[in-house]
């Protein structure tokens, strides 16, 4: 795998935990935003129904107190209502408990004593709690609190037996029954919505209210008390309207929030990402590019950098100077080992065969063998000039003294001893001369090579050797007539026919070798001269 993919897929990964990150967030704080509604929606709902419990306390105080008083119960035993004692006891307390209207009744339920709203205008008013099924529940339960219409308003209506002050349990037949009633109406209501910081609102026809979720889109939450009669019917509905902006502002807030931390981490991603690739994945690039082509120009703008990579960069072009030292260096070994090969070590074997013919002629022709030990002496001479050439990487010095043609007949002499032959030598002196000295010197080596294989390894009796022009090229052209071989089949270990190959690649030109079994060999060199 390599290091982009690798890269690759960390951003990916990254993204993916952003994105899962945002998306938890985003749940958490739905959550929590819809958690606070409820708990909003709950604790008012609370408040609600206790501030409407809390109302209604006034009215059962003022029942509970007059309803266990001996005098209420003097005040029953009469055959009339004593208009007198009701106005200075009852009458006049009911503002002081905010109250509206007192009913006292005797204790078969008939209606002894009313005072409330003028009974001609609300008539309705006066017989309210005259109702047989609810005597019965007050006469069961003691104490009664409903609510009921009557005159198109609501009233909360507290209600008691009647009994002496001594019966605090209220065990005794009760005397008769008393009540006590409040018009919920406009003053109640602005009560309510200063202590609720609310809208509160009364229905008169009751309706189902389903409990609504808050959301965003949602300023409002909706509270709901059944206001019920002493059957447990709705009769009313108390509505209030609670304001939650406040909510929905932190609630906003906190998606703000969200969209900062997805803001930044798209950031740091984009950073990241932006960074990596400028400091690590392009350098890294032009690196390996430099390294797969060999050119070191696309590194060139890490090298002034002092980072890690700015050093493997130093390190790279000191291995490629190091590298073109080593190449340089083999590159003159290879070369010193084929001057050496095609030209000290024919010499030495073509000195080595001259010595060995001196040695049988030296009793049958002692001036011949003289003659050929002295020419010997002379070519050895000429391998130390040409030994101490190399050392000093100066050319061989015989390519100094003469021309092409005679250095070549000079080697076709020599060669005599290693096998007699015809020579056969046609060279354009004027192209030769005007060939650099180097060049010159690769084609001497390339001859002498090619004549040391055509005698010791194909016994030719005639060798043509030729240098002449065709266009702009010059043609090099060594043919004999010896046993000939085959150019595909891998040399048996020598290096001859590599070293010819290797010195037509330095003088840029072409070498054509055609050779067959028993019909000899000719290699032909084309080359351009240097300018």
């Amino acid at each position: 795998m390599t290091l982009k993919t690798r890269f690759n897929l960390l951003l990916a990964a990254l993204c993916l935990v952003l994105a899962t990150g945002l998306i938890r967030l985003w749940v958490y704080e739905r959550r929590e935003f819809h958690a606070m509604i409820e708990q909003a929606q709950r604790q008012r709902q609370e408040l609600l129904d206790r501030l409407v419990e809390l109302r209604g306390l006034s009215l059962k105080q003022f029942a509970d107190d007059y309803s266990l008083w001996d005098e209420t119960v003097d005040f029953l035993a009469a055959e009339t209502p004593d208009p007198e004692w009701a106005q200075v006891n009852l009458a006049q307390s009911l503002d002081s408990f905010d109250t509206q209207a007192l009913w006292v009744l005797r204790s078969d339920g008939a209606l002894f004593h009313f005072i409330g709203p003028d009974v001609a205008s609300a008539p309705a008013i006066r017989d309210l709690p005259c109702q047989s099924d609810l005597l019965g529940q007050l006469q069961r339960d003691r104490q009664i609190h409903f609510f009921q219409k009557a005159g198109g308003q609501v009233w909360e209506i507290r209600g008691a037996v009647v009994t002496a002050s001594d019966d605090r349990t209220r065990a005794q037949p009760p005397a008769g029954f008393l009540l006590v009633g409040r018009i919920w109406g406009p003053d109640q209501l602005a009560g309510l919505a200063e202590i609720l910081s609310g809208r509160p609102t009364l229905s008169l026809e009751p309706h189902d209210h389903p409990r609504t979720r808050g959301h965003r889109d949602t300023t409002t939450i909706h509270l709901h008390h059944n206001l019920t009669d002493w059957r447990g019917r709705p009769v009313a509905v108390l509505q209030v309207d609670y304001d939650i902006t406040d909510v929905i502002l932190l609630s906003e807030l906190d998606a703000w929030e969200s969209v900062i931390f997805f803001f930044y981490g798209a950031l740091a991603i984009v950073l990241v990402v932006y960074f990596t690739r400028r400091w690590v994945l392009r350098p890294l690039d032009r690196i390996g590019t430099s390294l797969s082509s060999g050119d070191l120009t696309g590194i060139t703008p890490l090298l002034r950098q002092k980072s890690e990579l700015g050093r493997v960069a130093n390190l790279m072009r000191q291995a490629a100077q190091d590298r073109l030292a080593l190449q340089a260096t083999l590159d003159e070994r290879a070369r010193l080992g084929r001057d050496l090969h095609d030209g000290v070590i024919q010499t030495l074997y073509a000195s080595g065969m001259n010595l060995a013919s001196a040695r049988a002629l030296l009793e049958q022709d002692p001036a011949a063998a003289a003659e050929l030990l002295e020419q010997t002496r002379g070519e050895l001479n000429a391998i130390i000039r040409d030994m101490r050439s190399f050392i000093t990487r100066l050319e061989p010095v015989t390519t100094h003294r003469e021309s092409f043609g005679s250095a070549l007949h000079g080697l076709s002499e020599f060669m005599q001893a290693v096998q007699p032959a015809r020579y056969e030598i046609a060279i354009d002196e004027a192209l030769a001369a005007a060939l650099p000295m180097d060049t010159r010197t690769q084609l001497l080596h390339m001859a002498r090579e090619a004549l040391s294989n055509a005698l010791r390894h194909g016994g030719a009796t005639r060798i043509g050797l030729t240098l002449r022009a065709d266009g702009t090229e010059v043609v090099f052209i060594i043919a004999d007539n010896g046993r000939g071989f085959d150019p595909a089949a891998p040399a048996p270990g020598g290096r001859g026919l590599e070293n010819l190959a290797q010195r037509a690649r330095e003088l840029a030109g072409s070498l054509d070798i055609r050779s067959q079994t028993g019909h000899g060999t000719t290699i032909t060199l084309r080359f351009n001269p240097p300018k």
